[in-house]
């Protein structure tokens, strides 16, 4: 057995429902994808991990006596019922130059927020602020279905909505200086999200390890079988086919949960997993891949070399696609901030082309014939290390590659409001026993 075009689109379709992080629809999918792979044969189990989430219970603007349709933050601040008032003003940047001007106002921002800022603003006299989304080319339906947003971290107690960008304009070319109303309520509560893992022990070389990784969640509204149904699908079938060609290194396969809320799977499954990962030689992370209009990415977390061999072969193939060096928002920067040299695939759309992370990432914006020439290259370069006399990736990271690392790593803490702890006490993440296998419904 081999790669399958029929059967990776068939998987495909299967998973192409909302999943969104610490759902009973995410579990569902993980659910799904233990069973395919236990339906091969190959056991498989998944690794539980607790979240902080929040829901939000209400969110509201008024402005010169019209209410706009808004998503409240959550984990931004609540707001006592009826909302808080202050003067609208427009703020371009998240700058300190604005930082006298701010008392008693709700900010109109178009930077996002993250803690430090929300907390800098608040400190300042300020009593709110409304964030940007969208385009301004959207149609009516992302106008007025606005995408559910988090403030993760400490909860600084200042509330904040999202407005679509149109409505924005809006505001700014009619209402700056009047009063404005918001009102938010968020419920905190804990959920349970988990990486579905799966192994395949290599013939002579067992003490080597290749890791695939996809995420397999999605955001609200979205069925997401680009982001990122199509890499879990993917991983899924190299996975069948090293089953019936038994690979010379051991592959592991991760499929991780929560990745749209800060690549949150794949750091926890680096952290409980810390000592184990010095066997892995390679991470190769698959996300969104097969749209029908878009072009290749692949972006090295790794050395120069790998890159360049990544390269090289590519050409051989004929295979076009865009390289560089770097980190992906995606999990494989996860994998590269443990140490492990990773590297990032996937397919991405031009200006005007497909979209994600709302309801057009749809099965009608893929192509079987592309997704199915994803799979074939993935599994043609993955064969290059798998199965590689001498391992060809060396354990190292070229100094641009650190310097992006420790970036990400830094905007992590601030948006998660961690950058002010001492290491003590940043606590491992508590990973729960695999759970019993559920059967897919």
């Amino acid at each position: 057995m081999t790669v399958n075009k029929e059967r990776a689109w068939e998987s495909l379709q299967k998973i192409a429902f909302v999943r969104v992080t610490g759902t009973k629809e995410e579990k569902k999918a993980a659910d799904l994808l233990q069973a395919a792979v236990e339906a091969e044969g190959i056991k498989a189990w998944q690794e539980p991990y607790e979240l902080e989430t929040v829901s939000v219970t209400k969110g509201s603007l008024t402005v010169g006596g019209k209410e706009y349709p808004v998503m409240g933050i959550g984990g931004s601040g609540r707001t006592p019922k009826g909302g808080v008032k202050g003067k609208l003003i427009y703020m371009e940047a998240n700058n300190d130059c604005y930082l006298t001007k701010v008392k008693g106002c709700i900010c109109l921002v178009q930077e996002r927020f993250n803690l430090k800022s929300a907390e800098k603003f608040k400190k300042a006299g300020a009593v709110g602020y409304i964030a940007m989304h969208g385009s301004l080319y959207d149609d009516e339906q992302l106008v007025r279905d606005p995408r559910p947003r988090d403030l993760r971290g400490k909860c600084p107690d200042f509330p904040g909505v999202s407005l679509h960008i149109t409505l924005a304009e809006e505001l700014i070319q009619q209402h700056l200086g009047e009063e404005a109303v918001i009102e938010v309520s968020f419920r905190a509560k804990k959920a349970t999200s988990q990486n579905v893992v799966a192994v395949i022990e290599g013939t002579t070389i067992p003490d080597e390890e290749v890791l695939f990784s996809a995420h397999y969640d999605s955001v609200l509204y979205s069925k997401g079988p680009w982001d990122n149904g199509s890499g879990s699908i993917l991983i899924l079938e190299l996975l069948r086919h090293y089953k019936d060609n038994p690979p010379m290194r051991t592959l592991r396969f991760v499929w991780c949960g929560s990745e749209e809320i800060g690549l949150v799977g794949s750091r926890k499954y680096c952290e409980a997993h810390k000592e184990d990962l010095g066997k892995v030689i390679y991470n190769l992370n698959f996300d969104m891949c097969g749209v029908s209009i878009g072009y290749n990415l692949f972006t090295c977390s790794a050395n120069a070399s790998a890159l360049h061999q990544f390269e090289g072969f590519a050409k051989q193939k004929g295979w076009p696609i865009k390289c560089e060096l770097g980190t992906a928002s995606s999990d494989s920067t996860s994998f590269a901030e443990a140490g492990v040299p990773a590297s990032y695939f996937g397919q991405l759309a031009p200006r005007g082309g497909s979209e994600f992370h709302n309801y057009r990432d749809t099965l009608e914006r893929m192509d079987p014939d592309t997704f199915f020439a994803s799979i074939q290259f993935a599994l043609d370069y993955a064969d290059t290390v798998i199965n590689a006399a001498v391992n060809p990736i060396p354990r190292e990271f070229d100094p641009e590659v650190t310097k992006k690392i420790e970036a990400s790593k830094k905007m992590l803490q601030e948006f998660m409001g961690e950058e002010d702890k001492k290491p003590e006490e940043k606590k491992p993440a508590k990973v729960g026993k695999p759970a019993e296998k559920k059967t897919a419904k």
